[in-house]
């Protein structure tokens, strides 16, 4: 399987959430506490990064319509 095939690192993810970290508070949040995790738990940040590259992004929309859906869910259970 080549690494296109595979779809988006972990490392490319990131870049993504950096980059939209400039323009939209919810990234800007997402990208602080994922710094802080992987300062205070680096094992844990590697878990994350392996989830998102688990998913196999095609591109940075696939990562951004799947941080939404996980966005509006986490909005969802706080609100019960």
């Amino acid at each position: 399987m080549t690494n296109l095939e595979k779809g988006m690192t972990g490392e490319q993810c990131m870049m993504v959430i950096k980059k939209l970290a400039c323009q939209q508070g919810f990234y800007t949040h997402l990208n602080n506490q994922l710094k802080a995790l992987k300062r205070v738990n680096p094992d844990g940040f590697t878990n994350f990064m392996q989830k998102l590259e688990g998913q196999n992004f095609i591109d940075q929309v696939d990562l951004i319509l799947y941080l939404e859906i996980e966005k509006i869910q986490i909005e969802r259970k706080n609100q019960f």
